[in-house]
């Protein structure tokens, strides 16, 4: 069986839920609720839909559907570009000066303020320089074999962060995670057992159970107090046991 196939549904069928919980959606003919299947990872195939169901309707040639997204990847890949980046020049200070960072991993939703509660700033008020994990997941691959199902980019790009963060003395990381992912359940474990695999602490922040940074800020003092002691007793990061075999399910 493939598993390379598997959808997230609430990626997939979010327009869906919205259209069906919202009468106006469809009983206003002036409302055109459009939420059509887009392969944005295909460039070629995303200009062929994009014509398809943009083109009649709003008289956009061919030519200015390409144009337009030749524009919009070329953006994108210079925003990562950006990141990788900035991401780098971190690393490097953090080596410089004799810092710790705290890589805060989540998902893009994530870096909404009204959504993360301004925990970057919280922790960077504590002296820790902040990095996402698209900043310097590049950098590493992931641990190898893993325990779960890899095919998603952004819970990639988490492993290599993980893996990265593992083997480094000068990094340790906070997961942000929201119950109502359910994929979060798999990848909160996987991270986890990466990182105790090496004897680094593992910090989770639920971001759904928030009402102030009360919880937070006593988390955050925990892992820097963790990160202190490991400091001043000399623990370094190494690889205490090897990852398990995984066991595919076949029937």
């Amino acid at each position: 069986m493939s598993t390379t196939n598997f959808a997230c549904p609430i990626v997939g069928l979010y327009s869906e839920a919205l259209k069906s919980s919202n009468a106006e959606l469809t009983a206003n003919p002036e409302i055109d609720y459009m939420n059509p299947v887009m392969p944005i990872f295909d460039p070629k195939a995303m200009e062929a839909r994009l014509h398809e169901e943009l083109g009649d309707k709003f008289d956009i040639s061919k030519s200015q559907i390409k144009a337009a997204l030749a524009k919009a990847y070329a953006a994108q890949d210079e925003y990562r570009r950006d990141v990788r980046l900035k991401g780098e020049e971190t690393l490097e200070m953090i080596e410089r000066e004799g810092l710790h960072g705290i890589v805060l991993s989540g998902r893009p939703y994530h870096v909404d303020p009204e959504i993360n509660h301004g925990i970057p700033e919280l922790i960077q008020g504590y002296g820790y320089p902040v990095l996402s994990e698209d900043s310097i997941s590049h950098l590493s691959e992931s641990e190898k074999p893993l325990r779960i199902v890899n095919q998603w980019n952004y819970h990639k790009r988490l492993y290599r962060a993980a893996n990265l963060v593992a083997k480094r003395d000068d990094l340790d990381i906070v997961q942000l995670v929201s119950f109502g992912c359910g994929l979060d359940a798999v990848t909160t474990d996987q991270v986890e057992e990466t990182l105790k695999r090496h004897g680094k602490v593992y910090t989770q922040v639920k971001i759904d159970e928030i009402n102030n940074l009360g919880a937070v800020r006593i988390r955050m003092r925990s892992l820097f107090s963790a990160i202190r002691e490991r400091q001043n007793i000399g623990i370094t990061s190494q690889q205490m046991s090897e990852p398990p075999v995984r066991v595919e399910y076949t029937k």
